[in-house]
């Protein structure tokens, strides 16, 4: 395995004086050892990365030396959401649209009809986009309301599931969506509800294996990109990027290209570069650990899904002395997850962490208020399970918290 050549720790100065002045877009960049390097990026293209080096000196890498890039500081924080704002005592959401692959469109159910089998939704950057309701997996919808009068998100369920703004609750079969949607309640009645008066829609769509390059840009969404390249425009750099033709294709019009244009074709849109927070660069080899199957005794993990995490990695919460064991996908030759005790317990906390593949002892780590943080980086040889393991340090098991982030595994060819 090809391992990233070292790339210098950026220090930000001003010593980019033939370069036109620019805010740092300062990245962590991951190999495929999941090792991470701090970088300025200066540009971002479907098979390279151009990096700005110490000296002011540009130079190329190619995408295919990493596994990802990723935020220079926190992946998941739970209080900050894109999607979420809030002025003076009003609170508003904006609507957003998960696929089952793990996409996300944020914007609006658009007025336009298509067909049953289609949701129209309108994005800022893509325009009038449609989508197939069997890859639909969970809409919330627009709303304004009193601070903390926001409703949580559905979860996952064997029935879909409509939750109206005035708090009722729908089950069964969600037929479309479109201006109104069309529900058959478990009881077998078929009811039209207005959308407009619709809180959040989760549909029972099972997941999807996500494919390629994923990109999470700071408006919230989360996009499966066919190219990239990147552009100066006015001292800003923009990424024009070109998706992949399914399932995402125009609402009206062309959504398959004609035999005699030779050009790339897909849903095209524009961000700045200082904008894309993330990026998956094979979404089928690197998959972040919320995403295995786990099983815990003790106590149970708890997945804070709040808040916008890159890559996917949200924070995973090991409230006391306990132990969780993941399955590995075939194939895992790497993981890697930073362990460290919550703010909030750093000044009692104190516990032992031991770390096994197939039940074996990996390494063993005190955490406590001189050591709160502890970087994991693993070689897996063919292992089906990797486990962690809270036990008591030597203060007893008052404040015995962990914080599991960036947890990733990479998956060979």
């Amino acid at each position: 395995m090809k391992p990233l050549r070292s790339i210098p720790v950026l220090l930000i100065a001003a010593s980019c004086g033939a370069q036109p002045a620019q805010d740092p877009v300062v990245r962590l960049l991951i190999d495929k050892e999941l090792n991470q390097r701090l970088a300025e990026i200066v540009g971002i293209n479907t098979d390279t990365i151009t990096i700005r080096g110490i000296d002011g000196e540009d130079f190329v890498i190619n995408t295919d030396e990493l596994a990802a890039l990723a935020p220079a500081t926190k992946w998941h924080d739970q209080t900050e959401d894109p999607t979420l704002q809030t002025r003076g005592s009003i609170a508003t959401r904006l609507g957003t649209i998960t696929l089952t692959d793990g996409q996300r469109l944020t914007g609006s159910p658009s007025v336009i009809t298509v067909d049953d089998e289609i949701v129209a939704w309108s994005h800022s950057g893509l325009g009038i986009v449609g989508v197939p309701i069997e890859v639909v997996r969970y809409i919330s919808m627009p709303r304004s309301t009193a601070v903390g009068n926001i409703p949580p998100a559905l979860t996952p369920d064997i029935d879909d599931v409509v939750l109206m703004t005035n708090g009722d609750t729908l089950r069964g079969f969600v037929n479309s969506i479109g201006i109104d949607t069309s529900v058959e309640l478990t009881s077998g009645t078929v009811i039209e509800a207005e959308t407009s008066r619709i809180d959040q829609i989760m549909l029972a769509n099972d997941p999807a294996e996500p494919i390629g390059t994923q990109v999470w840009i700071a408006d919230g969404s989360v996009l499966a990109i066919d190219q990239l390249e990147t552009e100066r425009a006015r001292e800003k750099s923009i990424v024009l990027s070109i998706l992949r033709d399914r399932p995402i294709a125009p609402a009206l019009g062309r959504s398959v290209p004609s035999e005699a244009d030779e050009t790339a074709f897909g849903l095209a849109t524009s961000f700045g570069l200082a904008e894309l927070r993330a990026a998956n660069f094979d979404s089928r080899a690197l998959v972040p650990i919320v995403n295995l199957e786990s099983e815990s005794t003790g106590r149970e993990l708890v997945a804070h899904t709040e808040g916008f995490a890159a890559l996917g990695c949200v924070d995973l919460f090991m409230p006391g002395p306990m132990q969780t064991t993941w399955q590995l996908p075939r194939g895992a030759e790497r993981l890697a997850l930073t362990a460290a005790l919550p703010i909030k317990a750093r000044a009692f906390g104190n516990l032992e962490l031991t770390v096994r593949t197939d039940g074996n002892e990996v390494s063993r780590h005190t955490i406590n208020a001189d050591t709160p943080v502890v970087r994991l980086n693993i070689d897996l040889q063919g292992e089906q399970t990797f486990s962690l393991e809270i036990t008591e340090g030597e203060f007893g098991p008052i404040q015995d918290q962990l914080i599991v982030s960036q947890g990733l595994v990479f998956i060979g060819d």
